[in-house]
Parts: C-alpha cells; structure tokens; sequence
C-alpha cells in the first residue's frame, strides 16, 4: 500500500523547517496571507516580517516573490518585478559577505543583501501594512467579480481619491469587502497608495496607476 502525505503533516512539516531555520531561538514565526501572490507564507523571524511587508507587499514595483531555503548563508527570497526582472534578496540580522549573482533554478540572478538595520530603518511605514493587508486576507479565496469590476470601474473614472469615497460611492456593498477588494487591486498593480507619512484610514489617499 502506498502511504500519502496529508495536508496536516505537509504543514507540520512546513513549520519545523522554517523553525530551524530561524538562526536564533527566540525569534518568531509569522504566518501571513499574501495578495499578490494569493497564498500563505510562512516567515521564519520579525525581520522577515517587516521585509515582508515594506519590500515586497507594499512595494507596487514587485509583482510577485518566491520563498527559498532561508540557511544561514544562502537567500532567503526570489523576487519578481513588474518590469520583468527578477533579484535574489538575503535577508539576515547580521552583515554576510552576499554574492553579486546567485544560481536558482539554473539561472543566475543580482543579489542584494537586507540586514536588521536596513530593515530597521523602515519598519514604521512597514507595519502600516499589517492593517490593510488584513482587510486582503478578510476576502481571500473570493472572486467578488462584480465588486472587483465596480470598485476598478470606479478607479478608471475618478483617478484618483479617499479610500472612503470608494465605500460611499458603493454603498449597497459591505464595506470590508470594499476596502478588501481596494487593496487587492493595490497588490494587482491598478492603483497606487503610499502609507509614508499616515497609517492606513478612510482618508488614505488612492491614484491610478498611469
């Protein structure tokens, strides 16, 4: 008889390796939704976490990313941009002497390396993200074709605005799903929103992306 691996014990599996891979016994584990790459991931520390969210999930350059080995000395990180190009990121609490290119897959691709201070440096702006990204993850495994079509109809006519005049503009629909599917279309590349200077709100401002 042949013996099948269940989604449990895949899972289970999933959570040791990253958790020795962490490097450092105290540092957390971050299960997080992502929606630009529609999928679950799992973060083996908090400076992965505000990587996360500041590098790749609130960078509107990025279109999607890939988790590697995550060892000590290798990288952590395959990114891909919107322009085509693609980099390899390590991303470690200390300085590693990090490589020009790194071979994946056969291809070689530009290295760059994101220690604790680099990390450090932007993770106010980052964690802004943790709120709208859970509005993303409220709605995941949802199509909300008609909503997603209403909210990108609105965005193409009014070019730019609030959060909230999206939610009153569509006011017979339910007004987390509204701001979800907004930040949907955020991680899709439609629009742009910065979080620099405010945390996420109503009045966070939204533009089309030209």
């Amino acid at each position: 008889m042949k013996l099948g691996v269940s989604a449990k014990s895949s899972a289970r599996a999933l959570v040791h390796k990253a958790y020795r891979a962490r490097g450092h016994r105290f540092n957390n584990l971050w299960l997080v939704y992502s929606p630009k790459t529609d999928r679950d991931w799992l973060l083996n520390s908090d400076l992965q976490y505000i990587y996360w969210l500041h590098f790749l999930e609130s960078d509107s350059t990025v279109g999607g990313f890939e988790i590697l080995e995550r060892q000590t000395a290798t990288p952590d990180f395959l990114v891909h941009y919107r322009d085509g190009s693609s980099e390899v990121h390590f991303v470690k609490s200390s300085n590693i002497d990090t490589p020009d290119s790194y071979l994946v897959d056969g291809n070689y691709f530009p290295c760059k390396s994101f220690n604790y201070e680099r990390v450090e440096a932007v993770a106010i702006e980052a964690l802004r993200w943790a709120k709208p990204l859970g509005f993303a993850a409220s709605i995941r495994g949802e199509e909300y074709i008609s909503l997603m079509n209403a909210v990108a109809f609105y965005f193409h006519r009014v070019r730019i605005g609030t959060v909230g005049e999206v939610v009153s503009h569509l006011g017979e629909y339910d007004r987390t799903e509204v701001v979800g599917v907004i930040v949907r279309h955020y991680a899709r590349g439609l629009i742009k929103i910065s979080l620099e200077n405010h945390p996420f709100s109503l009045n966070t401002i939204w533009e089309t992306v030209v």
